[in-house]
């Protein structure tokens, strides 16, 4: 019975001590979301004085929050207190001095559940000025606008062949808009490629197709995007991984690739015998064996607004010729070492490393990255704030828990296998053997899911965006010449990163089971950053018995690939790298072997003749191949790379990447990776104007592969892209070119606009300009005259060779087959130009003879005319046409001799008549027009006003609650002192008090204690909360002051709208009358020519 009570006992004292522990863990707002525990619900609890080995009194570690252990107090903060056993495990990198000088909280690397959740600002985030903006816009302009006019010819050829389908004339096809919502990717269900605008869906089902299919159906060239046999993989067994004889397994497992020719090559063309284009050029819906109904036609349909595309295209070309941009300087030219002569055999030796650039050096950068070559950039750790990348740590930081189970892929049978996350970052740090002794190495690929390493890991996201280098390329979020981030607000935006790869890596090169990432490329440029490495470390028995398998792995060759292959009895073992020593860096992770784009296809030859010598799935020898890089199923080892260079003179760059590098991948290189030790990279996708041609070229290539490729998905959309991006681009252009024409306006001196009066002034014209963008008519007519000078000039000098070479009176030879009507109707034309003091216009034209059908439709014309307003006769085709009308009539004599000097007078008057009109005319339509314009303006003042004030709200109501925390902080504060000196005292008297009453004064002494403590976390807490205040009112401050200077050019603006729009009222209602008589005159001048 004594036995069972003393138990009883003892396991309540265990669950009082864990629930005391877990309340204190609460206090310190490291466990519970609610970090802000109110104080009314703070309740002290007893908790017995320990102390230390040297007798005095214990404090709390803040990393693991025990207390049974010696802690170091940091010097700077004098609260923050780690105990030994937490430095040497979770920060092996920092001695107890270095805790003492400055503990990892103070340095912003404090890796413990509560400090991983708080929200840090990026460091080096880049601050974009109106004049990097403005030349970045240019660039980007001059880049773009080639691709978009490409996919705009693409669908005008495909409208005009709906415009014959339908039987209309061009401009009169009206496409129909598609019924698409911005957030949802819009694929062809052949291909299965995204589809930008143009594209034909069935008027029965939801199939839609691309305007590629469309053409290469017409074509007959339609390749395999359809649905194409599988050829299976079974697994062979265990054993058969490590040199023994094939036996199956008893699951029958199967993998199934792709179906290919027999020398590797993939399928070409589709044998589509049910579906066929229709003679007119139409077509309908495949058969439902293809993925269709067969019943509907598939008509033109756009997702993009009617001539949305066009006019975007118009305006890059205005802006494109107001800036000049084809005359930029190629980028290429501003970096010395990539002048390498064409041809020059040097120049192989001098690529086989990639260039190593420093991180703000751009013009260099994009020398080299516009030539499609890689690029390394160091030293990226030491732009962040040092935080931990340790896989323990990362699993600590998880917010999401309950998603503990990853998917890992095998690198020796490269096949998926299910694993928790603790036992696969537990295999990363300590290593794995499997049970025949051979190392495991997995990898963790693409990880987290899609769009959450944001979410599940927002410390280190922050570290990834610090070390990022050239973030006007690599940014995910504002990335300026990234196009990935174009896409207006609302649409779905391609998921390029960040993603987190993490593998397990050795130094030595197994031969089979390596952790490699097979040859493949990117469907857009790609860096990637290592943030991690550790080194694998084996016992010599291990690495024997490695030695062991080698051999027999060796003989398993030589019996099914090497017996009858070019490489005889296999190959020799070779160094990995040039330089032996970078492999033998401690701080080396990966091995990067990366191809150019121009040695893309003879690589791809190489390996279909040499496809047979390779493994991979099960480790079982390749049956087939359908695209060589696209598979991801090829790594060349040393020896396959000699035999490259030989047969075809190619070889890669070759990287050995260090702990911090960054290394840029462009689109389309292929590239290998080799482990040297487990790593941890984390990469991101981005879209440069330099590669815009090759993710093209890949959007291409996936087309035609079959449709259960493992690549065969569209992820990218460059396209959509590549037309939203230019929009942007030219809005952004536009918008600073007119903040720059208003900021530049305010600089004119205030005796140039007395002098030359308000409407006068070069300024009102261009506001003129500006809103109805028609030329200066002063300005113009300036122009003409100096271009009628010239001509005049001109004419002089020709005059004046004629006159010399005809000087001598000899009459002038004819040909016979000339008839003479012709020669006299030059002569008389040559006499009346070549009359001096006479008015051409007044002279009948010579005669001539017309039908009397003819005649009687030029004089229904010329009715039409004279009976209309004199305004329509403004128009160019009208008058061009009266003129042409009047002059036939003239010639053939059809109108009465009275008339015609009538006539004469008229056809001279009347380009002056229609031009006055028109221009009063347009002057009316301003008058009109400008309270529009005026109201409109004084409407978008009057919104920015609104953003201000709430703006200025939202910023007083953040410094009030500013205020309010810090009044707390200080009150906390001097509640400590308070406490702190009673705890003293109370010591003091425990000290000199005997008995009960020493103990009582201990226990009241531990509860002030643990207020303070409790204090201290609170204060914490809104000191973080201070500094996340300050950042929001330095956005708001940002924020207000690029409001500030924008409504000081919308209101210069509007005061100009004033002045104008006073002007213009003033002026309508006359010019209103002199536009009436006007009309009154021509009607009456028409009456007097009754004809």
């Amino acid at each position: 019975m004594e036995r069972k009570t003393q138990e009883l006992v003892a396991s309540r004292s265990r669950i009082e001590r864990s629930r005391k522990r877990k309340q204190l863990y609460q206090l310190d707002g490291s466990d519970s979301s609610d970090s802000s525990t109110s104080k009314d619900a703070y309740k002290p609890r007893r908790r017995k004085i320990e102390k230390n080995r040297s007798g005095g009194e214990q404090k709390y570690c803040h990393q693991c929050k025990r207390n049974d252990g010696h802690v170091v107090t940091c010097n700077r903060c004098e609260r923050k207190r780690y105990c030994t056993s937490c430095i040497s495990k979770n920060y092996p990198q920092m001695n107890e001095e270095d805790f003492l000088m400055e503990c990892p909280f103070c340095r912003d690397i404090c890796n413990c559940k509560s400090c991983l959740r708080l929200e840090l600002p990026e460091k080096n985030e880049t601050r974009m000025s109106e004049g990097d903006k403005k030349n970045y816009a240019k660039y980007l302009l001059r880049r773009l606008l080639p691709y978009v006019k490409q996919i705009n010819e693409e669908q005008s050829l495909e409208k005009e062949m709906e415009a014959q389908i339908r039987g209309l004339p061009f401009s009169e096809v009206k496409v129909q808009q598609a019924d698409c919502y911005v957030n949802e990717r819009l694929n062809c269900n052949w291909c299965e490629t995204s589809i930008a605008d143009y594209h034909r869906s069935c008027t029965k089902c939801p199939y839609d197709l691309c305007i590629s299919c469309c053409r290469d159906l017409r074509a007959g060239s339609l390749q395999a995007g359809h649905p194409g046999s599988m050829n299976q993989y079974k697994n062979p067994g265990v054993g058969y991984l490590h040199g023994e004889t094939c036996k199956p397994a008893r699951s029958n497992r199967t993998v199934g690739t792709s179906t290919a020719t027999k020398d590797g090559g993939s399928r070409g063309k589709a044998k589509l015998p049910e579906w066929r284009p229709n003679k007119d050029g139409s077509i309908s819906c495949p058969p439902e064996s293809l993925g269709g109904c067969g019943k509907g036609i598939l008509r033109l349909n756009q997702v993009l607004r009617d001539g949305w595309l066009s006019n975007v295209i118009l305006k890059a070309e205005e802006l494109c010729q107001q800036y000049n941009l084809d005359g930029m300087p190629d980028p290429t030219h501003g970096c010395s070492c990539c002048n390498l002569a064409a041809g020059d055999d040097t120049a192989t030796e001098k690529i086989r490393k990639a260039i190593d650039i420093q991180a703000g050096d751009h013009k260099h950068f994009q020398a080299h990255w516009s030539k499609g070559e890689p690029v390394i950039v160091t030293g990226g750790l030491d732009r962040t704030y040092g935080l931990s990348w340790e896989p323990m740590v990362m699993s600590r930081a998880m917010h999401d828990k309950s998603r503990t189970g990853v998917t890992v892929l095998n690198c020796l049978n490269w096949c998926k296998e299910e694993y928790s996350l603790s036992l696969f970052f537990k295999g990363y740090t300590e290593g794995r053997l499997d049970l025949a002794g051979w190392p495991q190495m997995l990898k963790l690929n693409d990880w987290p899911e899609s769009g959450s390493f944001e979410d599940r890991l927002p410390r280190h996201n922050v570290e990834f965006l610090s070390a990022l280098p050239f973030k006007e390329y690599t940014h995910p979020q504002s990335g300026y010449l990234n196009l990935a981030v174009k896409l207006p607000e609302g649409h779905l935006k391609p998921d390029t990163g960040p993603k987190l790869y993490t593998a397990y890596g050795f130094s030595q090169q197994l031969g089979r089971g390596d952790s490699v990432s097979k040859l493949s490329y990117h469907d857009s440029d790609a860096v990637y950053v290592l943030t991690h490495v550790k080194e694998m470390t084996f016992t010599p028995s291990e690495l024997a018995k490695m030695e062991q398998l080698k051999e027999k792995h060796r003989v398993q060759d030589e019996r099914e690939i090497y017996a009858e292959g070019d490489m005889g009895n296999g190959p020799e073992p070779q160094l990995e790298s040039n330089d032996p020593e970078e492999l033998q860096n401690p701080k080396s992770g990966a091995l990067w072997d990366i191809y150019r784009r121009e040695d893309a296809f003879k690589l791809k030859e190489y390996l279909r003749r040499h496809f047979k010598e390779f493994r991979h799935t099960y480790c079982l020898p390749l049956k087939q191949v359908v695209d060589p890089i696209y598979d991801g199923v090829f790594y060349l080892n040393a020896e396959h790379q000699r035999r490259l260079k030989e047969e075809y003179g190619i070889e890669p760059w070759r990287v050995v990447q260090n702990l911090g590098d960054a290394i840029f991948i462009p689109a389309g290189c292929p590239f290998q990776v080799r482990n040297l030790k487990s790593c941890i990279q984390v990469s991101t996708g981005f879209v440069s104007p330099e590669s815009i041609h090759e993710c093209l070229r890949f959007t291409e290539e996936i087309r035609v592969l079959p449709r259960e490729h493992v690549a065969k998905e569209d992820k990218l959309g460059v396209k959509k892209l590549i037309i939203h991006a230019i929009r942007q681009v030219s809005n952004d252009l536009e918008e600073v070119t007119k903040t720059e024409t208003v900021t530049d306006s305010l600089d004119v001196s205030s005796d140039s606009s007395v002098q030359g009066g308000y409407m006068g002034s070069d300024l009102a014209n261009l506001e003129i300009e500006s809103y109805y963008q028609e030329p200066n008519p002063t300005l113009v007519q300036g122009d003409f005259q100096e271009e009628a000078n010239i001509s005049q000039e001109v004419s002089d000098i020709l005059t004046q060779r004629m006159k010399s070479v005809t000087s001598d009176n000899s009459p002038r030879q004819v040909p016979r087959s000339i008839p003479a009507a012709m020669v006299e109707f030059f002569n008389e034309l040559e006499a009346q130009i070549q009359k001096e003091n006479v008015d051409v216009l007044m002279v009948l034209p010579p005669q001539i003879h017309l039908d009397e059908e003819i005649i009687q439709e030029y004089e229904k014309s010329l009715k039409k005319h004279m009976s209309g307003r004199l305004l329509d006769l403004a128009d160019d085709s009208n008058l061009q046409d009266f003129n042409r009308v009047l002059h036939f009539l003239l010639a053939s004599r059809r109108i009465p001799s009275h008339l015609q000097q009538g006539f004469l007078a008229l056809r001279r008057d009347l380009p002056d008549l229609t031009s006055r009109a028109y221009e009063l005319h347009k002057e009316v339509n301003r008058g009109m027009v400008m309270p529009l314009a005026r109201s409109k303006e004084r409407e978008e003042l009057k919104s920015m006003l609104g953003k201000y004030r709430q703006i200025e709200e939202n910023m007083m109501k953040l410094e009030k609650e500013k205020d309010t925390t810090m009044l707390s902080i200080s009150r906390l504060q001097m509640r400590n002192e308070q406490l702190n000196e009673e705890v003293t005292n109370l010591r003091t008297a425990a000290e000199n008090d005997v008995g009960d009453r020493s103990k009582l004064c201990n226990d009241e002494a531990w509860k002030l204690e643990e207020k303070i403590d409790h204090n201290s976390a609170e204060i914490v807490r809104l000191q973080a909360t201070n500094e996340a205040i300050g950042a929001k009112l330095v956005k708001f401050s940002d924020e207000a002051k690029r409001l500030h200077k924008d409504a000081h050019a919308q209101h210069y603006k509007v005061l100009n709208l004033e002045a104008m729009a006073a002007a213009y009222e003033r002026n309508v209602e006359n010019t209103m009358d002199k536009l009436v008589i006007m009309e009154q005159n021509w009607k009456q001048q028409v009456q007097a020519l009754d004809y």
